[in-house]
């Protein structure tokens, strides 16, 4: 009684040793000396609907923009990123994303470039590539300036200012058939109308190709495990058949068992 007690006890120390040791991974605190006294700074970061004026920082030197909303990327495609420079010369600017959530960012394709401004202010660009196989989930992407060429992220540097922001990396859209018609709604073969909860979409006949894609309007919101009415309006035609297919699976198709509704 007395061994299974103190096995108990250790395994709730080792336990709440690797709970605490995973609470207090983070991502390295890049120091600067000077910051950003000298004119070394992070002036605006704009990368698609981001555009952050931030201006140079006080000590510490270093902000992490957790508050922003996260830029959201799809894997596979490239983005423009652009940023301004403080009111130094000839001050280094380097771009990081830890793609692989491991916490740091030195593995390979995780600089995604470095540059020099050659005025006071200038405007940077910058491509970021976004992986093909990055997993959809939250990233982080780290931008700092200083003074020497091939800077690094966690280094410490007599002057200079680091900025983090979060990234959001989605899937690439899927490729799914787009299905043809000769005449189309013209007989009034049509769908006058969907309803799905709150989802509501009146759309009537249709011009060429026939065929409408709602995925800027509002989403409807299923729980697993419930079931759902999906209400069609038909056309005006009284010889018309109709039929409903979800791709459950997202592997661009709707051939799978189950995926079709009814028909």
């Amino acid at each position: 009684m007395r061994l299974n007690s103190i096995t108990s006890r250790t395994h709730f120390v080792i336990l709440l040793l690797i709970i605490q040791k995973l609470s207090y991974a983070q991502y390295c605190l890049p120091p600067s000396d000077l910051g950003t006294v000298l004119g070394s700074y992070i002036n605006s970061v704009e990368l698609l609907d981001l555009n952050n004026q931030s201006g140079a920082s006080i000590a510490p030197y270093y902000l992490y923009y957790s508050n922003l909303e996260p830029v959201e990327l799809e894997a596979g495609n490239d983005y423009i990123m652009s940023i301004g420079a403080g009111s130094m010369q000839n001050d280094y600017f380097a771009v990081w994303v830890d793609w692989n959530n491991d916490l740091d960012f030195a593995d390979e394709g995780e600089l995604i470039g470095e540059q020099t401004n050659s005025i006071a202010g200038q405007t940077l660009f910058f491509t970021l590539n976004v992986p093909l196989n990055t997993a959809t989930s939250f990233k982080r992407m780290r931008i700092r300036c200083g003074p020497n060429v091939n800077l690094e992220p966690c280094l410490n540097y007599s002057y200079g200012e680091t900025e983090d922001y979060t990234l959001l990396i989605q899937p690439p859209p899927l490729n799914y058939c787009i299905p043809s018609s000769f005449a189309g709604g013209g007989s009034g073969n049509f769908i006058q109308a969907i309803r799905l909860n709150e989802f509501v979409n009146s759309t009537g006949a249709s011009a060429q190709p026939h065929y409408f894609v709602a995925d800027t309007l509002l989403k409807p919101k299923l729980t697993r495990g419930s079931s759902q009415i999906l209400r069609v309006m038909g056309g005006t035609s009284t010889i018309n058949r109709y039929a409903a297919w979800i791709d459950w699976n997202n592997d661009g198709d709707y051939v799978d068992a189950g995926e079709n509704i009814g028909d």
